[in-house]
C-alpha cells in the first residue's frame, strides 16, 4: 500500500506506535471519524489559554480565560466537523469550561501546593519569551533527522521567558500524570530538538514544562510537571524513528495491536470498521 506523505508530527508517531492499523485508517486510506468531544472542549481550552497570554503582551486588560474559552468553543462549532457527543451535550461542556476558568484553581507540582483566583490569575504566572516583538506562542517548528526523507514538524504552545517549551494538555477528573509518564511522552524530545535545531537557546537543562487542567466540575485543578531531558534519550528515540517507524511505513507494515490500551470500541476511532475490532 503507498504511502505519500510530506511529513510526520509526534502525533502521527504516537498513533502509529498505539496501533499501526489505525495510523494506515487515519493517514493513508484517510478515513474520517466523528471528532470527539474530549478532543474538542481540550482544542477549545487549549486555545484559550494561548490567546488569553497572548493578548496580556498586547494590552494590560486581556478578556479573561472564561471569555476567551466562549469564542473559542463557537469557533471549533463553527468548524462543520462531525460530533460524537458520547452522551455529553453541548450545554454540560460549556458549562464545564465554565468552570474551570472562573472557579479557584488548585495547582500542583512546580512548587508547593497552592490555590489561584481563577485561571487567568494561574496563566499570569507564564510569561511568554519574546522574539522580535513577539510571544513565542503557537511556533511552528520543523526538525530534519539524517535517515528520514521528509521532516517532523510539530507546533510548541509556548515558550516562558525562561526558555523552556511548554504545551497544555487537559486530562479527566480521574487522570493524573506522573512525572514518569511525562518524561516518557516522544513529545518533549521532538519539540527540544527541533528548537535546538532552528538555534533557539534552549535551557542548560533541557526543561519541558506541561501544563494539564484537569476537568473539575466543581473544585478545577492544574498540574504543572517539569522534567528534564537529556540528549541521549532525544538521539535515542529519533533513532528508533529513523531505523523502525519510517521503515516500518515504507514497507507499508500496519497489524494491530490489540494489546494497546485504545483496543476497545471506546477508544478506536475505526473499531467498527476494523476486522480486528468490531468490524
Amino acid at each position: 500500500m503507498p504511502v505519500d506523505l510530506d511529513h510526520l508530527s509526534y502525533s502521527s508517531i504516537n498513533t502509529y506506535l498505539l496501533c499501526p492499523r489505525s495510523w494506515m485508517y487515519h493517514y493513508v486510506q484517510k478515513i474520517k471519524t466523528p471528532v470527539s468531544t474530549n478532543l474538542i472542549f481540550g482544542s477549545a481550552m487549549h486555545d484559550a489559554c494561548e490567546e488569553y497570554i497572548r493578548m496580556g503582551q498586547a494590552t494590560a486588560d486581556p478578556f479573561p480565560v472564561s471569555e476567551q474559552f466562549e469564542m473559542a468553543w463557537k469557533k471549533q462549532l463553527d468548524r462543520n466537523q462531525e460530533i460524537d457527543w458520547q452522551g455529553e451535550s453541548e450545554d454540560s461542556l460549556v458549562k464545564l469550561g465554565e468552570s474551570m476558568t472562573t472557579k479557584t484553581i488548585k495547582v500542583t507540582g512546580g512548587g508547593p501546593e497552592r490555590d489561584y483566583r481563577n485561571m487567568s490569575v494561574f496563566l499570569n504566572g507564564f510569561e511568554p519569551l519574546i522574539v522580535d516583538n513577539e510571544p513565542v506562542i503557537e511556533k511552528r517548528v520543523s526538525l530534519s533527522i539524517p535517515g528520514l526523507p521528509i521532516p517532523l514538524i510539530g507546533y510548541v504552545d509556548l515558550i516562558t521567558s525562561d526558555g523552556v517549551p511548554c504545551d497544555f494538555k487537559t486530562a479527566s477528573p480521574k487522570s493524573r500524570w506522573s512525572a514518569e509518564k511525562a518524561k516518557s511522552e516522544l513529545q518533549p524530545l521532538i519539540y527540544l530538538a527541533s528548537l535546538a535545531q532552528e538555534g533557539y537557546a534552549l535551557n542548560p537543562d533541557l526543561q519541558f514544562r506541561y501544563i494539564i487542567l484537569r476537568k473539575m466540575k466543581t473544585t478545577p485543578k492544574a498540574q504543572v510537571i517539569e522534567i528534564k531531558q537529556s540528549w541521549d534519550a532525544i538521539f535515542e528515540r529519533l533513532r528508533m524513528i529513523v531505523e523502525d517507524v519510517w521503515p516500518a511505513i515504507e514497507a507499508g507494515a500496519f497489524p494491530p495491536n490489540e494489546s494497546s490500551w485504545k483496543h476497545n470500541d471506546r477508544y478506536c476511532d475505526y473499531w467498527n470498521l476494523c476486522p480486528y475490532g468490531g468490524g
